[in-house]
């Protein structure tokens, strides 16, 4: 019981000078990088971008570093359809002709290490307004469901095996689960009381998958493939008659070499907890 007593206390001691704990709340956009952009990647990521969201919680440390655990929901999409072709047979031509699409909510939970080269103790205690520029690194685990639209309904691509996936000499099914390695950078402006901040933070995430939106490597064989919606949306060849030849089986589909990743950018509000002062931060903590 006496060291319960002495833990509680240790730890109410702790939040009681909570400029180390944050919490924050993140509202802003995401958008996708895979095999259905278009060749401008930055159009293409600006027009396919959609709402995305965030809550995390962080633990600053006295000078420059902070850890933290982040929650994140977004949701991406990708359409052949958005190519603009100026020329016969140029790169835009044969996605056009490809004519494929997807659209996914990704739920991702990471951590990461923070560094802001300007928050130290000097700064952080000197009553003005802080801008304190960072960059972030870190890994975490995120989910996907690639769905396209089919004769007005929503279809889900992963357990059609559109390029044969399951089918004998052919790959499992792909996960809908994958690892994820965000990196960000941003600036955080804090109040002079130290209690609030507002980020800008921009963030890429790199992945270990290559099917956030169902495409990667060739066409396959219609004959292997599971069902007449499989076949449906495998190929939605797009294309003038006679060359069809474009997509035939075992033609490029995708890049296999190249995994997807996604972008968000999103203003964040933070809160530090039961504050009693900007210099209450560096009297608690000496590491």
């Amino acid at each position: 019981m006496k060291h319960l007593i002495i833990l509680i206390t240790v730890i109410g001691f702790q939040l009681g000078y909570g400029q180390v704990h944050e919490l924050s709340l993140g509202l802003g956009a995401a958008s996708y990088a895979g095999d259905l952009n278009t060749p401008d990647k930055l159009s293409s990521i600006i027009k396919q971008a959609h709402p995305s969201y965030s809550i995390g919680y962080r633990y600053n440390f006295k000078n420059y570093l902070s850890a933290g655990l982040s929650l994140y929901h977004m949701n991406v999409s990708g359409y052949d359809s958005d190519n603009k072709s100026t020329t016969n047979y140029d790169d835009e031509y044969f996605r056009q002709v490809r004519n494929l699409s997807f659209f996914s909510a990704i739920n991702q939970a990471f951590i990461d290490i923070c560094y802001e080269p300007l928050r130290n103790e000097e700064n952080w205690s000197n009553g003005n307004t802080l801008i304190s520029p960072f960059v972030s690194a870190g890994i975490g685990m995120f989910t996907f469901n690639p769905k396209t639209q089919y004769n007005d309904q929503d279809v889900e691509l992963q357990p059609l095996g559109t390029e044969g996936q399951g089918t004998a000499g052919k790959p499992g099914k792909y996960s809908t689960t994958g690892v994820s390695f965000p990196l960000g950078l941003g600036v955080k402006v804090y109040d002079p009381s130290r209690r609030f901040s507002l980020a800008l933070d921009l963030n890429y995430s790199i992945t270990t998958t290559d099917y956030i939106d169902d495409v990667s490597t060739v066409y396959a064989d219609p004959s292997i493939l599971s069902s007449p919606t499989a076949i449906a949306l495998a190929n939605r060849f797009n294309g003038k008659v006679g060359e069809e030849y474009i997509n035939s089986p075992g033609q490029t589909r995708g890049n296999p070499n190249a995994n997807d990743g996604f972008y968000t950018a999103q203003l964040k509000f933070s809160l530090f907890l039961n504050n009693f002062g900007r210099n209450a931060y560096y009297r608690c903590c000496g590491y």
